[in-house]
């Protein structure tokens, strides 16, 4: 290390590269293979371990199958053998799979398989509690499939089953007695006799529950659905489905009542259980007879019709086979057939309920049901049958993903196709059912019989798991089983049993699944989603239409559509590959459970109910039963425990929705009100979105024209006219942009009108002022203008010099292979159309972000990005890059060889580069014109139809006319005749210039479409047409959308749906049958040459695309910088596309811009993106058209041709017709399926040429990839940087030869590093990327691109640990000491980088110190070291202790400054009068309150507004991937380090110490300079240096970071490391992070701008907090104008940030967590030190609060008697807007009319001061006497010397008051603009006593020289003005000239204090604790305003004037909330 530093040191600039270059060279010595392999290896590892697992399942099965199907001893002891030996094989592979970190993996579907193989199950049990789990189990499922009853009219008979007997005699009896005889009888044999193994099976399974991570089985089985809130989802559809069932649950009742009479049915009790036509009740079908609405109405009795037409079960089964084979979908395979058992068997006894069976080996599928032949089983079986399709369907995915997508979906996967089954339409069709159709009568009871089978059954089941829920959880003991069974049951479904219930009694295992262990919620769950399922596919069915009364849903049938089939497929070949949302959307395009689509069945059946009931007087709902289940004791304690706050049992969802209820009621007014209030907004808003949509078709019209004409006719007429035009759209669009901003949108309802207003709010270039917007015009017209007008001399006629782009240049790289020419061509066209845009461009950059910043984003980069609506869109076009390079690089090499044997070595080289001019296209995007002389098989027949186009006399117009016809061939619209007219198909010939790119245009009238395209004859052109054809179909399809929705689904969309139209129209199968293209062969060598000429334009371009955007993405971000423009662009050209320009090139080039779309401003990677979804689209368009089958040799997808499909016509127009009215993944899933971009359907289109490829170049020895180019492109200077540098060449020789994007990222890394060290620092300083320091930056990039060489897991990934092997382990282990260690060395070498490059003077660190692992923490506990990778505490963290005041956001502070009652200086938080630290004055109008005083018109240094502040804020930490401390063992601190000396460390804080305070002094110096002298330089420097200091910060906590604290015993020392440890938010991911900065900045934007209407005149407006509203606070006495300003403040601030805040509690805690607290309420409170700070608060509290009580009686009376006590109750809390004061937190305002002496006047020595001729100087002079009389030190001399006591006259400075520490031991300064009054007397003094608090710590080490805890330095200073203001001293001072010592004025002194000091404690502390209780998940996101007004009732004894409710958010509106700022301080 010393010989770094003094490199460092001497050497400059070569020696700081050489520095670096030699750290990482050791730092990449002996590294393991890369991540990716690491990956590779997993994805091997898990392949095994799943067909492992395949073959276990399949063991197990056969052995469960075994059993179930012949109930033997013997059978259950192999099983049970079996099922330990295969939990054994389970628990081994689980042991193995959780070794691999696959958390790190990139591969999704890789990481979810991993995730679920490693939760175990219950094989995580030991051996002997597994078998006694199986033995339990196995026990009660035994007992109850061999239960028996005696029979009810014969006692000796006791052999009857449950099935079919038991079951039978359900379907049919109707005698109450034997109905109930069977019921207790069933309930004992099966239930009461399992209740011991019941209790071990809960208690065993609980414990695997636990071993599993999960606290118990309930939280275990809700897991399975993937959401965190699944019980209350499922306590809400119970809530909007209970209504429904208890109108039906009245009308059964009380025909129940009619059959069986009062005394066996009461006529408002629940139905007695037995009576209901089922043993569970669960179903009620069985009593349809007796209960069908219309009795006289024939019935349908199927099962009637079955018997007559002798159904047998095997024939019910192939009619459901059957009906999935009319739908597509697969056939029952043989063995289904030979190995089901589908009738109950004679020899044996089975478990007969109805089970389908997966055996997990792709071929045996089973189904295992004792069939009879009724309508019950005819759709039992369909459902079962439903299973097995779902097998069928998912058996290709791996075995772990062999499932549904949650429990519920295999259950509705049958139930849906009964849905159809059970329709009188299907029935008539298989010929059970007979007749006319049914009319409104049958209808409803059709309905109702479906009711009583649907609806009914939802109670029961979600009781089932409630209850369940209860027992897992032990708040249903064993001794209370049965009791709270049946309240469960009595209370959500309305039953109870028929006779008394004790706990001998055990009637839950009665119902199979309780006995079996099977979750029963996947049915609640399986009876509400088949609806969602039904209604999706009968809607594909075209069976169903909401509007076509003919097709209703109750009446459809999906039997034999294939449509349907398909889109059912679709989603069950997913398994649970996906998570369940995923799923569901690919068929319904919902992602949410909704009860929506099961009401709207049952809504004629709900409807008649309700008025049935009503007719008959019925009551709904029950009474309680009068049954005994629970013993009197049980009931009281059952009463007991639902009064308890968290109601821990059977009731705890039904207590909930209670308490929704209470609450609810408390708020329904002010709800009511609020909700017609905002509906009327809405309302107003959605007519406003209507005229603004009008409004915006015009501007854009105009718009469109004016660009049409200037690009259509290219001349100073047309551009100026332009011009104007655009600024005047400019000017409106930024008026109504302003207008939308004014509607609160967020707060909308209808989720289609919050998404118009959120795209509106972008307001796009338009925000820029208008001088700036005329610049970024005409900069980018200027570029186009020299792009269109650009043209060159021809190579064999020089004095010929107009030849032009197109159709000029375009054509003689299409035909040319003159390489002399090209390269002519090529040259000339560069230089005419690239380098005069250079300027140009820079002003466009320039202007670009300037208008992404007013957008609200970093950079221009970050704005184009934001399209694609996800935020990793730019990792995902590398990983598609990835994806796609194999491909791409086996074209490069064979392409380069045949140029090659072309033009010879001498022009393309073997291993290089390819030139970029012999690539047959311009900008060598595409390569189809090399393709006939590089065919793969040249003697097969050309498929290139540009000769058949000349030959057959096409012409441009037939061209476009036979686009035009593909299209409708489609079924999809031809183009209007306006576009004939109106569109420029072919270059004019009437000497115009004009922008010949072909482009489709919109004029967004709904009627104007149009083309203009300089067409020439050539099968290029014919395909472009198409792709432009295909623009103009999108404009046509969502033409009728609002105007801001007509645009891509994403900017990729429109460019990849014309070329999906190609990818047909390039076929030689269409291109035959339009007769271009004659009979040709259609083998393998034709294909071949097919998929390579279409290689050659779609392959080839993917990697230009990808450049293009890439290369503009660095300049928009700065890392790219003007010097480099050229070099870079050729530097990103050779790394990924491997070519390399034609001659050398400078920085005098600009070849960029000789692309049209560079000059155009046109972003790019939109090509890139539809390039690849294109195939996705056309892999679906082609099997809807029944073109291709995946695996069918005879539907190659490359043949596919969709021309007359209307099937894909249809699913594509459907897709079109959304236009961006969604985002982007919704409309791909309505054509694909699909919700995300993959490159899958463009590998398996290639593959037969990829595959072809590979074998070639191996054949001929052809090099993969390219070496570096020798064309010089970058200077001798730029290539010595980048190609010479030993780290370069080593990342080379170490990293994989074909990751060539990787070495040219780091080149490109390096060389950003070494320019911007030499240029100047401030602009470095100031680039939005470097937002750490420059480790930080380095450490950053390095790892994102280098993971893989710095370590081969940052976490030891899998541990080599087994026997034989112990060498392996150890080596990674010392690997990893010997890497931690190198990193160290890295990190510090990077922090002296940073200090050379930022610092002056510089730290010198001392040498790495050494710690032994022998030494341990002697001050654990409270806040000891942290295994989370540790944070530094810098400027921005809250608990800064160095910068006290500190504002939790990522903008520092500046240390040692004190402002008096506020934070210190703080860009984000300017004067907000004292942050909760009441100010001490005398005065009882004094103005300083703890208000939110924002003055941002006066305040220079308040930068609200200013996006680019807050987003290029340096202040940013990163998450460091190379932090070997984290996950290692704390106690393993010789695993990293080595024996360290406490000296060292202590060296190493000293000299830190030192630069420090430096650092400080600079950093403060600037900012006194800018606030003693506010401009924009001083400003600007004062950023500059905070920047620079708050790097400086970062840099030392990385290099302190090193040194594990844990090992250091010195406390002195341990403090100050601890001090650093702390990061605040920046601990965040950095996406997150700057999320987190976003909300604060929205939020406070929200706030800071909020402004109301004046009370009573409603047109005087733009009232804002200061000084308006605090004036009309304290000083109105108007009730109503209080209240109004009190509500209208509260509207317009709190209520409009809410969503914000949820937001941002989540991450505020997700910090703490980050910094190892358990959320933010431990964070804010451990600046306090205390293990008891809550209690110690609420302590003080009590003591404080008999005062405070006696305050506030006095002044409610004093309030009572002049608002009069119709408004202010004797003891009622006192209204919250009356206090003088926005907040009530300082009643100081309402001191005039509440003091108790009014007689009395308050002491004012401002006149004596003025007499006596007080001055600024003497004052301060006063108070420096006052601190040495104390025997405090005098103020140095510098003090005197350097403060500011005045305002200049000369220049304007801040005149907060605000004390200064220079950090230097010896310049303390005060700054105040000092009035000559008592208020700045006192004030004076507290400044001075912050003064007096620097000169006593000034020789502590700087990270001590703060207060002792946050609220300490304020605390100070106000005890020295209680003094100061005191009448004593003040009568000491000669001020006062008599005695006030009487009483009546003491009174008046202390109340007047009390109304400010004491009246503000109980504010300040109910502002924490709601925010304690909200970060600590107390209070929930629904319960906010309520708990904000609990607490301010409870503490402070006040209540909103008006009623609050949750809309509203009144925390909101102080500014502290949003501003995150603790407040107890």
């Amino acid at each position: 290390m010393s010989k770094v530093k003094t490199m460092l040191k001497i050497g400059g600039g070569a020696a700081l590269v050489a520095a670096i270059v030699a750290v990482f060279v050791v730092a990449t010595q002996g590294r393991d293979p890369d991540l990716e392999a690491l990956e590779q290896e997993g994805k091997q590892y898990i392949l095994e371990n799943d067909k492992a697992a395949g073959l276990r399942k399949n063991r197990a099965s056969l052995a469960e199958w075994a059993y179930t199907s012949n109930l033997t001893t013997e059978n259950e002891e192999k099983k049970l053998q079996i099922q330990l030996e295969v939990s054994k094989e389970e628990k081994k592979a689980w042991e193995e799979t959780k070794m691999y970190h696959w958390q790190d993996f990139q591969d999704y579907t890789l990481r979810r398989m991993f995730k679920k193989y490693t939760m175990l199950g219950v094989s995580i049990l030991p051996d002997d509690k597994y078998k006694l789990l199986m033995k339990s189990v196995s026990d009660m499922e035994s007992n109850y499939a061999t239960a028996k009853v005696c029979s009810f009219t014969n006692a000796t008979k006791c052999d009857l089953a449950l099935e079919p007997d038991i079951t039978d005699i359900f379907t049919k009896s109707q005698n109450p007695e034997e109905l109930k005889h069977y019921w207790v009888e069933w309930h004992k044999a099966a239930g009461a006799k399992v209740r011991d193994n019941f209790t071990t099976y809960v208690q065993i399974e609980n414990e695997a529950a636990k071993l599993n991570d999960y606290k118990n089985v309930a939280d275990w089985w809700q897991s399975d659905y993937e959401v965190s809130d699944f019980e209350e989802q499922l306590a809400k559809l119970w809530e909007e489905l209970k209504p429904l069932y208890q109108q039906m649950h009245a009308y059964v009742r009380k025909r129940l009542r009619d059959k069986y009479g009062d005394s066996v049915v009461s006529a408002r009790g629940p139905i007695p259980a037995h009576l209901l036509g089922n043993m569970w009740a669960q179903t009620w079908n069985n009593i349809e007879s007796f209960t069908r609405p219309y009795p006289d109405k024939k019935e349908i009795d199927i099962t009637q019709a079955m018997q007559d037409q002798k159904y047998t079960p095997l024939k019910m089964f192939q009619m459901s086979d059957e009906f999935f084979k009319s739908l597509n979908l697969t056939a029952m395979p043989e063995l289904f057939w030979k190995n089901s058992i589908i009738v109950k068997p004679d020899d044996r006894e089975i478990v007969c309920h109805a089970s389908a069976w997966d055996f997990y080996d792709g071929k045996d599928f089973r189904i295992k049901q004792c069939t009879t032949v009724d309508y019950e089983y005819f759709q039992t079986t369909h459902h079962e049958m439903g299973h097995i399709q779902y097998f069928l369907q998912y058996r290709d995915q791996p075995v772990i993903f062999r499932d549904g997508a949650n429990p519920g979906f295999h259950e509705a996967v049958g139930d849906t196709i009964a849905l159809s089954v059970s329709s009188p339409k299907h029935l008539r069709r298989v010929g059970l059912l007979t007749g006319d159709a049914e009319d409104e009568q049958t209808e409803i009871n059709q309905l109702y019989k479906m009711g009583i089978d649907k609806i009914v059954f939802l109670p029961f089941a979600y009781t089932l798991d409630l209850w369940r829920y209860g027992v897992f959880r032990g708040t249903t003991p064993p001794e209370d089983y049965n009791c709270h069974y049946w309240r469960l049951r009595e209370t959500l479904q309305g039953v109870e049993p028929p006779v008394n219930r004790t706990e001998e009694d055990f009637d839950a295992a009665a119902k199979y699944h309780v006995s079996a262990d099977v979750e029963y919620a996947r049915y609640y769950v399986s009876f509400v989603i088949q609806f969602q399922f039904h209604r999706a596919l009968c809607q594909a069915a075209g069976e169903y239409d909401p509007a076509d009364p003919t097709k209703k849903l109750v009446d459809c049938d999906i039997y034999q559509s294939v449509a349907a089939g398909n889109a059912l497929s679709n989603m069950l070949k997913m398994g649970s590959s996906k998570p369940w949302p995923d799923a569901m959307e690919v068929l319904t395009g919902q992602r949410h459970m909704k009860a929506d689509a099961l009401l709207e069945y049952f809504k004629p059946l709900h409807d008649w109910l309700k008025q049935e009931n009503l007719r008959t007087g019925e009551y709904i709902g029950w009474e309680p039963s009068k049954m005994q289940y629970c013993t009197s004791e049980q009931l009281a304690a059952v009463n007991a425990k639902e009064t308890q706050t968290e109601p821990p049992m059977i009731f705890k969802i039904v207590g909930e929705l209670a308490l929704v209820g209470a609450i609810a009621s408390v708020f329904i007014v002010a709800a009511q009100e609020w909700a017609q209030e905002r509906a009327a907004e809405e309302s107003s808003g959605r007519e406003y979105m209507r005229k603004l949509d009008e409004l915006t078709s015009k501007i854009r019209n105009k718009m469109a024209l004016a660009r049409w004409n200037y690009d259509s006719n290219l001349t100073k007429h047309n551009e100026d006219v332009l011009m104007q035009v655009s600024l005047e759209i400019a000017e409106e669009e930024k008026e109504y942009w302003k207008e939308t901003m004014t509607y609160i949108w967020h707060e909308f309802e209808d989720e289609d009108l919050k998404r118009m207003f959120k795209k509106y709010s972008i307001l796009g270039t338009s925000a820029l002022p208008e001088d700036l917007n005329q610049r970024l015009i005409q900069a980018i017209n200027n570029m186009k203008s020299t792009y269109a007008k650009a043209t060159i001399c021809d190579y064999k006629n020089r004095t010929k010099c107009d030849l032009h782009v197109e159709p000029d240049v375009t054509d003689i790289f299409a035909h040319s292979e003159d390489s002399e020419e090209l390269k002519h061509v090529w040259l000339e066209w560069y230089k005419a159309s690239g380098a005069p845009s250079r300027r140009d461009f820079m002003e466009y950059v320039q202007m670009c972000n300037e208008a992404a910043k007013l957008n609200g984003y970093d950079t221009v980069a970050e704005w184009w990005l934001s399209y694609y609506e996800v935020p990793d869109s730019e990792q995902q076009f590398a990983l598609l890059w990835n994806q796609i390079k194999p491909l791409y690089q086996q074209i490069h090499a064979y392409v380069r060889r045949h140029l090659r044997l072309k033009y010879g070595e001498e022009v393309v080289s073997a291993k290089g580069p390819i030139p970029a001019h012999l690539l047959s296209n311009i900008w060598a995007q595409t390569w189809s014109g090399v393709e006939r002389f590089t065919k793969p098989f040249p003697d097969k027949p050309d498929v290139n139809v540009t000769t058949a186009l000349i030959e057959q006399n096409y012409t441009v117009l037939k061209f476009f006319e036979t686009a035009d016809d593909f299209f409708k061939s489609l079924n999809l619209q031809g183009v209007p005749d306006s576009f004939w007219e109106n569109s420029i198909l072919e270059k004019p010939d009437d000497g115009r210039e004009l922008v010949c790119h072909a482009s489709a245009w919109d004029f967004y009238d709904s009627e104007d479409f149009r083309i203009k395209q300089c067409t020439t004859i050539t099968s290029a052109f014919f395909k472009t047409t198409h792709h432009e054809m295909g623009h103009i179909q999108y404009y046509l399809q969502y033409k009728d959308l609002p105007v801001i929705y007509r645009g891509g689904a994403n900017p990729g969309f429109h460019e990849a749906v014309g070329d999906v139209i190609s990818l047909s129209v390039s076929t030689p199968k269409h291109l035959r049958v339009i007769g271009l293209l004659e009979d040709g062969p259609d083998d393998m060598e034709s294909n071949i040459n097919q998929l390579y000429k279409m290689g050659l334009e779609k392959i080839v371009f993917l990697p230009f695309a990808y450049v293009l955007d890439l290369y503009r993405y660095g300049i928009f971000r700065g890392t790219t910088i003007p010097d480099d423009y050229n070099c870079h662009f050729w530097q990103l050209r050779e790394s990924i596309q491997g070519i390399e320009p034609p001659a050398p090139r400078s920085e005098d080039d600009f070849d960029p811009a000789a692309k049209y779309h560079v000059a155009a401003d046109v972003e790019y990677m939109r090509y890139y993106v539809s390039f690849v979804i294109q195939f996705q689209f056309h892999k679906s368009l082609c099997e809807l058209a029944g073109q291709y089958v995946p695996g069918d040799p005879n539907t190659l997808l490359s043949d596919c041709d969709i021309y007359k499909s209307t099937a894909a016509g249809n699913a594509l127009g459907k897709m079109l017709q959304m236009g961006s009215s969604k985002p982007w993944p919704d409309a791909m899933a309505v054509l694909t399926g699909e919700r995300k971009m993959n490159a899958k359907g463009l590998l398996e289109y290639f593959k037969p040429l990829h595959d072809w490829l590979k074998a070639e170049n191996e054949r001929t020895g052809e090099f993969i990839g390219w070496e570096s180019s020798k064309v010089e492109y970058c200077s001798s200077e730029q290539r010595a940087e980048m190609e010479g540098s030993e780290f370069i060449k080593k990342l080379k020789k170490l990293g994989d030869p074909t990751r060539i994007e990787d070495f040219i990222a780091v080149e490109l890394l390096v060389k950003e590093f070494i320019q911007h060290w030499q240029t100047e620092k401030q602009r470095l300083f100031t680039r939005p990327e470097f937002r750490g320091s420059y480790s930080t930056v380095v450490t950053a990039t390095a790892a994102k691109h280098y993971a893989p060489l710095v370590v081969r897991d940052k976490n030891s990934r899998k541990t080599h640990g087994k026997s034989g092997q112990p060498d392996q382990a150890n080596m990674a282990c010392a690997q990893t000491r010997k890497l931690s260690r190198t990193w160290f060395q890295i990190k510090l070498v990077l922090f002296l980088v940073h200090n050379l490059c930022s610092a002056d003077p510089q730290l010198d660190l001392p040498p790495l110190p050494q710690i032994s692992s022998t030494q341990r923490n002697p001050y654990g506990g409270g806040y000891g070291l942290s295994s989370t990778p540790a944070s530094i505490n810098a400027p921005g963290n809250q608990y800064d202790l160095r910068n006290q005041f500190s504002t939790a956001r990522q903008n520092p502070s500046t240390p040692g400054i004190y402002p008096v009652s506020s934070t210190p200086f703080s860009r984000i938080n300017p004067d907000i009068n004292n942050n909760g630290y009441p100010s001490s004055t005398i005065r009882p109008y004094d103005d300083r309150n703890r208000d939110d005083r924002i003055d941002i018109n006066n305040d220079p240094n308040f930068r609200r507004n200013d996006p680019n502040f807050v987003r290029n804020d340096p202040n940013y930490v990163g998450a460091n991937p190379y932090d070997f401390n984290r996950g290692i063992d704390g106690n393993s601190i010789d695993d990293r380090f080595h024996q360290v000396n406490l000296q060292q460390i202590r060296d190493f804080l000293l000299q830190a110490d030192d630069q420090a305070s430096k650092e400080c002094t600079n950093n403060v110096a600037a900012q006194w300079n800018f606030e003693t002298d506010v401009n924009d330089a001083t400003q600007h420097a004062a950023l500059d240096a905070q920047q620079r200091y708050t790097l400086f910060q970062r840099g030392l906590w990385e290099a302190a970071q090193q040194i594990p604290r844990g090992a250091v015993r010195d406390y002195a020392t341990f403090r100050q490391l601890r001090l650093l440890s702390i990061i605040g938010p920046s601990a965040l991911p950095p996406d997150q992070l700057d999320r987190y900065n976003r909300l604060i900045n929205d939020m406070l934007a929200v706030y800071n701008t909020a402004e109301i209407c004046a009370y009573n005149e409603p047109f005087k407006c733009g009232l804002h907090l200061q000084p308006e509203l605090q004036f009309i606070m304290s000083h109105s006495r108007d009730w109503d104008e209080l209240q109004h300003v009190w509500t209208e403040w509260r509207r317009n601030t709190g209520r409009r940030i809410r969503d914000l805040y949820e937001q941002l509690v989540d991450l505020t805690n997700q910090a703490a967590r980050l910094n190892n607290f358990t959320d933010a309420s431990s964070y804010w409170m451990f600046p306090y030190e205390s293990q008891n700070f809550r209690q110690e608060v609420d302590e003080v509290w009590e003591q404080i609060k008999p005062l405070y009580d006696l305050l506030h009686a006095y002044v409610r009376r004093r309030l009572r008697e002049a608002y009069g006590p119709e408004r202010i109750s004797r003891s009622a809390p006192i209204p919250a807007h009356i206090l003088g004061d926005m907040w009530g937190q300082s009643w100081s305002g309402i001191v005039p009319f509440t003091l108790p002496y009014p007689g009395k006047t308050l002491v004012d020595v401002s006149p004596a001061m003025l007499q006596q001729g007080y001055t600024p100087l003497t004052i301060f002079q006063l108070a420096e006497e006052f601190f040495v009389s104390m025997n405090m030190s005098a103020m140095p001399p510098d003090f005197w010397a350097l403060s500011v006591f005045e305002q200049p006259q000369e220049r304007h400075i801040h005149c907060q008051p605000s004390a200064w520490d220079f950090c230097n031991r010896h310049d303390f300064r005060i700054k105040m603009c000092t009035h000559v009054d008592m208020k700045d007397l006192v004030t004076a003094h507290h400044e001075m006593a912050h003064i007096e608090y620097f000169l006593a710590y000034k020789n502590q080490p700087k990270i001590f020289r703060d207060g002792a805890n946050p609220g300490f330095h304020e605390a100070i200073g106000e005890t020295i003005a209680l003094s100061v203001a005191s009448p004593r001293h003040l009568q000491t001072l000669g001020l006062v000239q008599r005695s006030v010592d009487d009483t009546a004025h003491d009174i008046n002194y202390l109340f007047t204090q009390a109304m400010d000091k004491l009246a503000f404690l109980p504010f300040s502390l109910v502002m924490d604790k709601w925010r304690w209780d909200v970060f600590t998940g107390n209070v929930r996101k629904e319960q906010y305003n309520c708990h904000w007004w609990s607490l301010r009732e409870q503490y402070q004894g006040i209540k909103p004037p008006v009623l609050r409710s949750e809309l509203d958010f009144d925390p909101g509106a102080k500014y502290h909330i949003p501003a995150n700022i603790p407040y107890i301080r």
